[in-house]
């Protein structure tokens, strides 16, 4: 079922629901939390929260400024 470095062999590639990585993701959460709504959207919640954090980062560290820094964070 899996060739070419663990990429799908799928006809039709372009009409995959979720792409490998966002499966991987999924995977983790259904082998944490088990294979219910909580654990589908438990690793995209992290990753998502962990992501906004980041950019909150580079751009205080670009602007050099705490107000500006935080307001990605806020929209």
């Amino acid at each position: 079922m899996l060739h070419n470095h663990g990429v799908e062999d799928n006809p039709g590639f372009g009409l995959v629901v979720h792409p490998p990585v966002g499966k991987q993701m999924i995977a983790i959460g259904e082998a944490l939390f088990g294979y219910t709504g909580f654990g589908w959207r438990f690793s995209g919640a992290v990753l998502g929260v962990i992501l906004v954090a980041l950019v909150t980062r580079i751009v205080r560290r670009i602007t050099r400024s705490t107000l500006v820094g935080v307001s990605p964070a806020c929209c």
